[in-house]
């Protein structure tokens, strides 16, 4: 019975989360405010978001005294030295 009990709680809680979620989203969509037609207003340009995965780096050659990598998203080829840990970007 007290299995019973819970799971109709449950049902509850998630009717009262998607019936706040609907006055949020739809309170939200009529505050924003329009902007006229033929106005000159500059377009809105966002910053790209945050990245969660780091970028894919391949190494390319190793040699005596460091190794060779190239970066997603980058044309450019570093040396990493061993010794130091420093990068060389090679152009």
């Amino acid at each position: 019975m007290d299995r019973h009990f819970t799971c109709r709680r449950r049902g509850r809680h998630r009717a009262a989360l998607v019936l706040a979620l609907a006055a949020i989203l739809g309170a939200g969509g009529t505050a924003i405010p329009a902007v006229a037609a033929g106005s000159s207003a500059d377009p809105l340009v966002l910053p790209a978001a945050a990245r969660f995965v780091p970028r894919a780096t391949q190494i390319l050659n190793a040699g005596e005294t460091g190794f060779l990598v190239s970066q997603e998203d980058d044309d450019r080829l570093r040396w990493i030295d061993y010794a130091s840990g420093s990068a060389t970007v090679l152009t």
